[in-house]
């Protein structure tokens, strides 16, 4: 198939422009609140490609001339670089919706609320659509305190406190368990790979993991010393969080988190495919056909996406998977 792309600059399609000039396109999707990335490498032999502005709006679509376009995301431009020879120009932009409103301080605290209620609340406040996995939704939040904090902060921590991943992206605060499956449209996302999509691959297996509980401590009103919830089979080393938790359930759900990240980082994956847009970060990934502790299920962590013109259109993916028992 041929890969094909399509570029708008500013509401401007700007395809046929830069089309014979494009030396590369690269597009970073990571999980969690790390901005997607964008870069462009045209060639400019004869001067003659107009630069965009830095915060010029940049929407990508990438596939194939047989089978269409998907659309790849919104990038604002923070970086224009020009240099020869050879004469070319690289454009480096950055996902759009990563509000600088989140990044503002502000302190404040919430009582007696769920956390789907928190999530909800913040997103209102930022004028986006919230969307929240049902099972994290009913968790109730006795206290949580947000003392000269972001509210991006807050989301990364209450994110690490329940084992989820937030990403805005598209006008949406997406909340959802980590591994879930979810872009940040809320839909569910698989893609599957059998062995001949391959171009390489490497998998990392630990056979257990390192740490068998997690401990970690919480304040409970009158008394002086901080009391522990310890979670996990007993089987290795205890893992101690540092941090103290305001009550029993978000100490616990704490621990529970971490021993979850602590075991899904002992399988990892790395694969080149042929271009694929349907691998984005956070969507679930299917390998088949290839060797036991490559085959199952996996959680994609970072999708590239590489179009040029030796090696076409290809697909390199980062991903990791829980070890079972």
């Amino acid at each position: 198939m041929t890969p094909d792309f399509s570029i708008e600059v500013d509401g401007q399609d700007v395809t046929g422009r830069i089309n014979d000039r494009l030396l590369s396109l690269t597009i970073t999707d990571e999980a969690g609140t790390k901005s997607d990335r964008l870069e462009l490498v045209v060639e400019d032999r004869d001067n003659l490609v107009a630069l965009p502005r830095t915060g010029a709006q940049v929407k990508v679509w990438l596939g194939y001339r047989q089978t269409g376009l998907s659309y790849m995301g919104l990038f604002v431009v923070d970086e224009v670089e020009v240099s020869g020879a050879p004469e070319q120009i690289v454009i480096r932009a950055r996902a759009a919706d990563m509000r600088k409103s989140l990044k503002q301080q502000r302190t404040r605290h919430f009582e007696h609320a769920t956390l789907g209620a928190v999530v909800r609340q913040v997103a209102g406040e930022h004028g986006l659509h919230p969307v929240i996995d049902q099972e994290l939704a009913g968790i109730e939040i006795v206290y949580l305190a947000q003392t000269e904090e972001s509210d991006m902060h807050l989301l990364t921590r209450l994110a690490r406190t329940h084992d989820a991943t937030f990403k805005v992206a598209d006008g949406r605060l997406l909340f959802v368990r980590r591994g879930s499956g979810k872009t940040a449209s809320g839909q569910p996302m698989q893609a599957r790979l059998v062995r001949s999509d391959l171009i390489d691959w490497t998998a990392t297996i630990k056979e257990r993991p390192k740490y068998g509980q997690v401990r970690a401590r919480w304040h409970h009103r009158g008394e002086a010393r901080p009391r522990t919830e310890t979670v996990g089979d007993g089987d290795g080393p205890v893992f101690g969080l540092r941090h103290e938790y305001p009550d029993r359930a978000q100490a616990q759900a704490a621990a529970r988190a971490q021993l979850r990240k602590l075991k899904r980082g002992e399988r990892t994956l790395r694969l080149t495919t042929s271009g694929n847009p349907a691998i984005v970060a956070e969507a679930e990934l299917v390998v088949s056909g290839v060797r036991d502790g490559v085959d199952g299920e996996w959680t994609i962590r970072t999708a590239i996406h590489r179009l040029n013109g030796q090696e076409g259109y290809l697909t390199e993916v980062e991903a990791e998977a829980e070890i079972d028992g």
